[in-house]
């Protein structure tokens, strides 16, 4: 019968310690930021901080979205390049495979 009372306050400590935690977190990670230099009300600093408190979800995220972005970048720049270099690339790729198939 001891314990019945965290379990009836349970539903409203939960979510203030959850909200401490991560005030505590927040403006640790924005000292830090300081500490190095950055402006805290700039909206880049501000959503650094976010990305470092929500972890390794953004961090996921980030990481698909600059595939993505090297991707079309790397695309775009073959695009631009013109057809007699393309060939001259492709015969110097076959010497060299054809050299280090005979090498093997």
């Amino acid at each position: 019968m001891t314990g019945f009372g965290g379990v009836i306050t349970m539903p409203f400590t939960l979510p203030a310690n959850v909200g401490n935690v991560m005030c505590v977190q927040m403006r640790m990670i924005a000292c830090t930021a300081y500490m190095a230099g950055y402006d805290l009300n700039s909206d880049q600093t501000q959503t650094f901080v976010y990305a470092c408190l929500a972890g390794v979800a953004v961090n996921s995220i980030l990481k698909k979205a600059g595939i993505i972005f090297g991707v079309k970048l790397a695309t775009g720049v073959i695009k631009k390049i013109p057809g007699k270099v393309l060939i001259k690339i492709a015969k110097f790729m076959k010497n060299v495979a054809t050299r280090s198939i005979k090498l093997a």
